[in-house]
Parts: C-alpha cells; sequence; structure tokens
C-alpha cells in the first residue's frame, strides 16, 4: 500500500494553515501534495515549502513540476527541487546544473544524460564528493572527475572505477584527505609506503588496510601509533613486541597495551 502523508487526515482548516503546513512538510516532505488547494497553487508558498526541503517539489501539482522557470527557481533554493520536477527538465542542462550548484546530491535526480555530462558532474563532486556514486559509469572513470571528488571527500574513490584506484596521484589525493579511503586503493597501492604514511599520519586506523608487508614496518607502524594508539592490534607480531613502537602506542592511548607482546604488558616503563 502506498504511504499516505498524515495531514492526509487533517480538517480542513489545518490544510489551509501556512504555517502548519510548513511544519508537516518538514516531518514529512511529500505532505504538500495534501495541502488545500489554495497553498498548492500558490507559487510563492510552494518556494516556501521548498526553502525548508526541495524535496517538497515533489507534492508540487504537475503544472509547477513543468514549469521550467518556476523549477529553476526551486533548484536554487534546494537543488534536491530537481526530484519533484518533470522528467524532461531532469534534462534540462542549466536546470540540472542549478540544481547541483546549490547541492552536490541533486545529482541522484537528474538524467541518465546529465549524469554523463561532464561539466554537470564535475561541479556536483566538487561541491559533494559522494555525489560520484550518481555519475555515469564512464564518468566513474574520468581521471579529472575522480580526483575532483577524491580532494573533496577521500572515501569517493570506492566509486571510482578500478584503473582509478590504481592511479598512484588519485589514491594519493585521497589519503591525504581521509587515510581510510586506502581501503579502497588497488592492492599494490596497499603496498606503496609513501601512500601508506600519509594515510595512516592522517588516520592511524589505516593501518588496517596497509599491505601486510607495511603493517610490518617499523616507520609505518609508528607514524600509525603515534596518531592513534590503539592501530597496534593491526602491526606485525613482531613490532608489537618493539618496545620503542608499544610506548610510543600507549603514549597516545592506554588501551593499546592489551596489544602489545606478553613480555611488555610486563615491563614497568611500558605500563606506568
Amino acid at each position: 500500500a502506498q504511504r499516505q502523508s498524515a495531514l492526509t487526515y487533517a480538517s480542513d482548516t489545518l490544510k489551509r494553515d501556512r504555517n502548519f503546513v510548513l511544519e508537516a512538510i518538514e516531518a514529512d516532505p511529500e505532505a504538500l501534495a495534501c495541502a488545500h488547494p489554495s497553498l498548492r497553487e500558490d507559487e510563492g508558498f510552494v518556494l516556501q515549502a521548498v526553502a525548508r526541503t526541495g524535496l517538497a517539489l515533489v507534492g508540487a501539482n504537475p503544472q509547477q513540476k513543468s514549469n521550467r522557470a518556476f523549477v529553476l527557481s526551486a533548484v536554487k533554493v534546494d537543488g534536491r527541487a530537481l526530484s519533484g520536477a518533470a522528467p524532461a527538465l531532469k534534462n534540462d542542462r542549466e536546470v540540472v546544473l542549478a540544481a547541483v550548484a546549490a547541492r552536490g546530491d541533486a545529482l541522484m535526480y537528474a538524467s541518465d544524460d546529465m549524469r554523463n555530462t561532464k561539466d554537470v558532474v564535475l561541479i556536483a563532486v566538487e561541491l559533494w564528493g559522494p555525489a560520484l556514486r550518481y555519475a555515469s559509469e564512464q564518468l566513474r572513470g574520468d581521471r579529472d572527475v575522480v580526483l575532483a571528488a577524491v580532494t573533496s571527500w577521500g572515501l569517493a574513490l570506492q566509486h571510482a572505477n578500478d584503473q582509478l584506484r590504481s592511479d598512484r596521484e588519485v589514491v594519493l589525493a585521497a589519503v591525504a584527505n581521509d587515510g581510510l579511503a586506502l581501503l579502497h586503493a588497488s592492492p599494490k597501492l596497499a603496498d606503496d609506503k609513501e601512500l601508506a604514511l600519509a594515510a595512516v599520519r592522517l588516520w592511524g586506523a589505516a593501518l588496517e588496510h596497509a599491505s601486510r608487508r607495511l603493517r610490518g614496518d617499523r616507520d609505518v607502524v609508528l607514524a600509525a601509533v603515534r596518531r592513534w594508539g590503539v592501530a597496534l592490534q593491526f602491526a606485525d607480531e613482531a613490532l608489537r613486541k618493539d618496545k620503542e613502537v608499544v610506548l610510543a602506542a600507549v603514549s597516545t592511548d592506554g588501551l593499546s597495551l592489551p596489544y602489545a607482546s606478553a613480555e611488555l604488558r610486563a615491563d614497568r616503563d611500558i605500563v606506568l
């Protein structure tokens, strides 16, 4: 059964009450569809609703959803208003550009053609890196687009194609923004010491996603535990027996002590 807004069952008095309907729309964007016709036909009121949440345009009347000038005004207020636009307008370059310039996540509501239009997608991912997931397969393999996305949000690397997850410059940009992006790098680059160092210096937990060889590299592990002591749990067993490494870890976070070797857990210098 199709979900209905609670406003459906409200009295006509409440359905005509501007403030009440606006509050209802904040709770349920589709409530606009249940407002009194006098409010739904009032373009000024609909724009007020869109200002509360762009998703409210879904409840606008068909004429408003097809009115290019009106939809353009709406997406400039909140890009997500594109969700309620007529299909032709979701494929209108100017409308979609305005939407993604207001909110990068509006890309999810654009037509397939627009999600395959490079300048549109670039604006979206520069503003909001996660928008890369809504780009076409072709553009998720475009180096310019992916670089822009991972520079904005490193974890956008997960939405790039395999070739770009093996591109050293792209991965370096990603881990420089968020060390955990190392999780999405190719196995070859997860074994790149410079990349691993950049990742763990920003986010010690990234050590978990470094190669086995680098989890046994003293420089990499020291950098990780100095950032987050508990990263010691991801270090090679030999380094969990290394007094300098363990001292660095417990100095950062005492909760790293359980991951030290039994011998070092009995060492006064370590425990105190």
